[in-house]
């Protein structure tokens, strides 16, 4: 679900049904906070079943376009 950000990558490589990639900007993504909260809790609880629950302040990078998110190189599992 989420992705490693990869040197140099400043939009999203997610390919849809067809094989055309996405090319949307990626933002700042806190999925935890208050105010950024994520709206899905379904997608919520993927999220924090793949990073921990120790994770809270945690900030990844999310497409603008088709959601995808990824984290960056150095973040540390």
């Amino acid at each position: 679900m989420i992705k490693p950000l990869q040197p140099e990558q400043h939009v999203c490589t997610q390919k849809d049904a067809k094989g055309k990639r996405c090319d949307g900007s990626l933002k700042v993504y806190y999925p935890f906070s208050d105010y950024f909260n994520e709206e899905d809790r379904q997608r919520q609880k993927e999220i924090e079943r793949e990073i921990g629950k120790r994770r809270k302040n945690i900030a990844l990078l999310r497409c603008q376009v088709c959601r995808q998110l990824y984290y960056p190189p150095e973040f540390k599992w």
